[in-house]
């Protein structure tokens, strides 16, 4: 499904545990639920996707267990947006509690507690220009443009910048993961304000 499960430079060490046609499952040593929101977000920038949260589940057996589903499969956006294909592909995220038991049954548990499942095929083309466009913006490139802001540059100085800087190529100017669209970083520009007003 996915070639390129490497994420050693982001700090993830990854177990394939699984890589067939519709299904890749893996271990990584993500401990609680930032360090695997953390991975979701490398997965989704290394693979031009986007997933919605579907389901958060509370209870004993995991210390943090969520599904989410394309972007495009996402039944809220279904009749909304032009982008709905209803695409099946979802990601299972599960920290495993570290406990005697659970050291005892899982050896993998200790150093890889987060075990991840990613089923389906996407059934629209990941690297279309709409598809790059509907992609969300991570928290790497808000950081960016919030050091723009406060260099002082306005929006759309900081939009020119951020674009002579990483000299994009097509691609990449259709790619709102990487350069956001002028209301999106307007929105940033908000987020960056309020920060601010609050310190």
């Amino acid at each position: 499904m996915s070639s390129n499960l490497n994420f050693t430079e982001e700090g993830f060490s990854n177990i394939v545990i699984r890589n067939e046609k519709n299904i890749v499952q893996l271990r990584t040593n993500a401990f609680d639920d930032d360090e695997a929101l953390r991975w979701k977000e490398v997965f989704t920038a290394r693979n031009s996707t986007t997933y919605n949260a579907a389901r958060l589940y509370h209870g004993v057996r995991y210390r943090f267990h969520e599904k989410f589903i394309c972007l495009h499969g996402d039944n809220r956006h279904k009749g909304v947006k032009k982008t709905y294909t209803g695409c099946s592909v979802k990601m299972d995220i599960k920290i495993k509690l570290i406990t005697k038991n659970t050291i005892r049954i899982d050896k993998d548990v200790r150093t890889h507690p987060c075990i991840i499942t990613i089923e389906g095929t996407h059934n629209h083309p990941a690297e279309a220009a709409s598809a790059l466009q509907e992609l969300r913006i991570p928290t790497a490139t808000t950081d960016t443009f919030f050091k723009y802001f406060d260099l002082g540059m306005t929006v759309p100085q900081a939009i020119r910048f951020h674009q002579e800087k990483l000299n994009f190529n097509l691609s990449d100017l259709a790619n709102a993961a990487v350069n956001p669209k002028s209301r999106s970083v307007y929105y940033m520009r908000e987020k960056w304000l309020k920060t601010i007003m609050e310190h």
